[in-house]
């Protein structure tokens, strides 16, 4: 085992939201990044520009998982107000 420090750092550092992150998924183009927060929030973000491009509120609780559509043009998440929701 080596003892060397490695040199390399994180390029970026988000803080997304109050609370944990609980799943994040990149759009199938890789443009932007789609995250789902324990408050509630699923907020997407363009990522080459590193900004902030919307916010969805789930109806109650936190959100637990999200997957983009195969074409890109639809988010689908999943929380603690037991819905599945599909958004444009």
């Amino acid at each position: 085992m080596s003892s060397l420090k490695s040199t390399r750092n994180p390029l970026l550092k988000w803080t997304v939201g109050e609370g944990a992150l609980n799943e994040f998924s990149f759009s199938p183009d890789g443009k932007f990044l789609a995250c789902a927060s324990q408050d509630g929030f699923l907020r997407i973000f363009n990522f080459d520009a590193v900004e902030l491009h919307g916010t969805m509120k789930s109806y109650f609780g936190g959100l637990l998982c999200v997957c983009w559509s195969p074409d890109g043009k639809y988010i689908v998440s999943g929380g603690e107000d037991d819905l599945v929701t599909v958004w444009c």
